[in-house]
């Protein structure tokens, strides 16, 4: 009984630190049906576009109007989260993705986060929930809309830079430290993107020619794969192109398919 009271008062005081860290239920909580929602209005507004923004600009613009009121919700959630991230409260961060409920948009938020609240611990996790799909990636890159406006970016408390972006460096950060897993998913996203998406992408795997050779030639039956690779050279300035020729010159001392390969891909003209 002595034992019981002496312990009680530690108790309550662990059991009022647990309770005060969880994060509001309103900052977590999604309305329901939240993402069907979005969806059904995001195909309205480009129904309204493809027939003539022009001669539908006002219901359009109401109708984009009604998705940035959605998006609202996410920002709260991303926000929240980035905050309990930079704390290192995976506490919170667990209690506010319970809260979310199967919400797809959600789901790779709370991924994300969950990576950004302790990097070593969660890799594996991170890689294997990495969008794959053509669904899970379509979600992907509605992320930018969730943290960017037509001003720039909304929601500040996890860097100067959209969700897009952020979730694509800790994805590339990985491969450049040879995570073959994270690059096979690195190359299955470049297969689905298109426009500026593209070409970061391209950028990114450039840079493993210029600083990772050994990485490229070790890793090379995945990195063919990269959509246009075999005219990789095309996308390297001078400086680049003789750092990337004399490093494949030092590497390739015995001819090999996969030497031959790479060395056909970086001598592509440019245009």
């Amino acid at each position: 009984m002595k034992l019981l009271i002496r312990t009680l008062p530690f108790l309550l005081v662990v059991m009022w630190v647990t309770a005060s860290a969880a994060p509001p239920k309103e900052a977590c909580e999604l309305p329901e049906g939240l993402y069907a929602r979005r969806q059904t209005l995001k195909q309205q507004y480009s129904e309204q576009i493809r027939t003539g923004y022009l001669n539908n600009k006002e219901a359009a613009n109401q109708t984009m109007t009604q998705i940035r009121v959605l998006d609202q919700h996410y920002r709260t959630l991303y926000s929240r989260l980035c905050g309990a991230a930079r704390e290192e409260d995976i506490y919170s961060i667990e209690q506010c993705c319970s809260n979310a409920g199967y919400d797809p948009i959600a789901e790779e938020i709370c991924n994300l986060e969950r990576y950004l609240d302790n990097e070593e611990g969660t890799t594996k996790s991170f890689v294997q929930t990495f969008p794959q799909t053509s669904r899970e990636i379509g979600v992907l890159w509605e992320l930018d809309e969730i943290s960017n406006g037509p001003q720039g970016l909304l929601v500040t408390e996890c860097g100067s830079i959209g969700l897009v972006d952020l979730y694509v460096n800790k994805l590339f950060g990985l491969v450049a430290i040879g995570d073959r897993q994270a690059l096979q998913r690195f190359v299955n996203l470049s297969q689905h993107a298109e426009g500026a998406y593209a070409e970061g992408l391209t950028d990114q795997i450039k840079t493993l020619f210029v600083e990772k050779p050994s990485l490229v030639l070790d890793q090379w039956p995945v990195i063919r794969r990269f959509p246009h690779i075999e005219e990789i050279g095309a996308e390297f300035i001078d400086e680049e192109q003789a750092t990337v020729e004399r490093n494949f010159h030092k590497l390739c001392v015995r001819p090999s398919q996969t030497c031959a390969e790479i060395e056909r891909a970086i001598s592509a003209p440019r245009d």
